[in-house]
């Protein structure tokens, strides 16, 4: 120690440190992918045991109640109810939603700008409707054919 030999590299003299902070040896892709797995593993593990110590009661007595549904093929009410609830939930995830594929034109034509206002549209296209109208005097009879208005 008085000579400030503080690594003994096999040889007794004074060989040099080894460099480095002794880093992973699994630097290739095996390694990493091993790594990240064990990670992913680790999260939901510690997300399962946080679950468990909130519901564990619940979760075990629902537990023994699907086992014994199993063996058994008796539901109790606790799962019975349970199982209710999922397929409440599955049938929620697989409803389809109808979209009206002409939103975004319907958006833009009733939103007031500080340069343009919906209503300046309905008052061409009547403008317009008018005008083919009066253009169409043969079959007249005298009433109004504002039915043919769209009023959006």
């Amino acid at each position: 120690m008085q000579k400030q030999e503080f690594y003994d590299g096999g040889g007794g003299g004074g060989g040099s440190p080894p460099r480095g902070g002794g880093g992973s040896q699994d630097d290739d892709l095996p390694g990493v992918l091993d790594e990240t797995l064990q990670v992913v593993l680790a999260t939901v593990g510690f997300i399962l045991l946080y679950i468990y110590i909130i519901n564990g009661e619940d979760m075990t007595r629902i537990l023994k109640d699907y086992l014994k549904y199993v063996f058994t093929g008796n539901k109790s009410v606790r799962l019975a109810k349970v199982l209710e609830q999922w397929e409440s939930y599955r049938q929620k995830l697989a409803e389809k939603k109808q979209v009206d594929k002409f939103w975004l034109e319907r958006e833009i034509i009733n939103t007031t700008t500080w340069y343009d206002n919906p209503d300046k549209y309905r008052r061409i296209y009547r403008a317009y409707v008018q005008a083919a109208n009066d253009n169409d005097n043969d079959n007249d009879n005298g009433d109004n054919d504002d039915d043919d208005i769209i009023d959006y």
